[in-house]
Parts: structure tokens; sequence; C-alpha cells
């Protein structure tokens, strides 16, 4: 990690001028450096079904002082678990995914040197472990995955990671590289003729629920999504249903969380 460099892309961008980034360069100037590749309890459930899975969380939204999310809607913004949820909420976990947001943006070649390190360490811990790795870049962001890792550089995994993520852009989730799954999330803002029409192509549909968790969504069956984050192992063309996470969510009246009554 490049501190100087980092720092200049930030300061380039005014960021140095708002104050609530401050911690950020005080962190920056430290010489911490974040891991990239995390996990949650959620994505510990895999573990029952033989799954390693690591997550990299990123600062949702324009959090950062960059949008990383450019299909957000405000419902999911104002819901979202990466600053609503658990140990998100946490000041030091905030500051950490904001400089790891700006080490992708502000030094991309010493970013993906160390993100390729951590996914070589994480396939050999699935191999101790005799366990099936799959990885989610996009734990709070919706970038493309290329950004992060060109194909090129994803194909040493071929035979020893399922990447995957969530995405609100439809395009991404109706075409997805043939080497990353990708469920699309619903939000207030999509029509019922998209998750139609992904859901008729054998694509899944995220959908978030308040309530009890009905059996059908626009007449395609309802999996639990809260089972565990292994979506890649989801049947195709299912609905994924969701428990909204934090109070924020809990709360949503926008129209992003789906309520199904008592």
């Amino acid at each position: 990690m490049n501190r100087q460099k980092i720092a200049e892309w930030a300061r380039a961008r005014g960021l140095h001028t708002r104050p609530e980034f401050r911690t950020v360069f005080d962190l920056i100037a430290s010489g911490a450096k974040p891991k990239l590749l995390t996990s949650s309890v959620k994505t510990r459930k895999g573990e029952k079904y033989g799954i390693l899975t690591g997550i990299q969380y990123l600062a949702p939204a324009s959090e950062s002082g960059i949008q990383v999310c450019p299909w957000h809607s405000a419902g999911c913004a104002s819901a979202c678990l990466g600053h609503s949820s658990g140990r998100m909420r946490i000041p030091a976990h905030k500051v950490s995914r904001i400089l790891r947001t700006w080490w992708a943006f502000g030094d991309r070649p010493s970013y993906r040197q160390v993100l390729l390190a951590e996914l070589q360490a994480i396939v050999r811990r699935g191999k101790k472990h005799d366990m099936a790795v799959f990885v989610r870049l996009n734990g709070t962001s919706d970038l493309p995955i290329d950004f992060f890792l060109p194909e090129k550089e994803r194909a040493q995994f071929k035979h020893t990671i399922r990447f995957y993520d969530y995405t609100k852009y439809a395009i991404r989730a109706e075409y997805p590289p043939a080497d990353v799954h990708y469920t699309f999330s619903r939000s207030e803002t999509t029509c019922d003729d998209t998750c139609r029409r992904l859901l008729s192509a054998g694509r899944n549909v995220a959908v978030v629920f308040a309530g009890p968790l009905p059996e059908t969504y626009l007449g395609f069956r309802v999996e639990d999504g809260d089972d565990s984050d292994a979506r890649p192992s989801d049947a195709r063309g299912v609905v994924i249903g969701l428990s909204p996470k934090g109070p924020l969510a809990k709360r949503d009246m926008s129209g992003f969380v789906v309520r199904t009554g008592a």
C-alpha cells in the first residue's frame, strides 16, 4: 500500500476538507493496512455446507466520498446493512471500509497485489479443511468485478474459487461473466416486469421481506436466503427471501422492504 499515493488521490478529490474523513487520513499516516477479505455471521453459515466464504466490505454508496453503488435507490441506501447493521455501525469498522475503498481507487496496483495474495490464502485454507471456496468482492458495493480483478487474473482461480455477488444492475444479472454468479437485488424502484423477466430467464432475484417469508412472490418460488450466503448453490429462477437487517431496514416504508403482514 502506497500511503502517499492514496492520500494524494483523496486530496485531489477534496476529501481532506471534509471533517468526517480526518480519522481516515490519520489511519493512512499510521501505516495501518486493512485486510481486504473478511467474513460475517451470514457468510460463516455456509460452513455447515462445506463452504468457506471470503467477503469484502467497501464503504457503501457514497460513504467514502466516492459512489460505489451507482444503481442504488433511496430506500436501499438508507437501510443498507453496510452502515446500520451489527458491527458495521462501529466507527472503527466504518473507517476501515473507507480506507479499503480509497485503496481500491487510489492505488489499484498494490490493492490487486494484496487481493491476489488473500485469494491464494483462502484457497489454501479451503484445501486444508476440504471446503469449497466462495468469494464475494461486493459485500457492500456494486462495482463490476473487473474493477477489482480482471478476467485474465481471475482465470487462475477457475477451479478453486466461485465468485459471486448481488447487483442492482439488471443487465449485469441477466448477462453475467461466465465465472461470476449474480443475484439481482430488488429495490423500491424496480418494476415487477424486470423481476419476472430475470426469473423467467433462470436468474435469481433477492427481495427483502418484513414478516413471514411468503411461499411465492410474483408467481415464483421463494427460498430462504438467510440460511446462508452461498448464493451460487441456489436453485435457478427463484426469489431469494431476505429479512431486513438493522433498525433502519426494519422501519423502512419506502417499498424497499416488502411487508407480508402478520
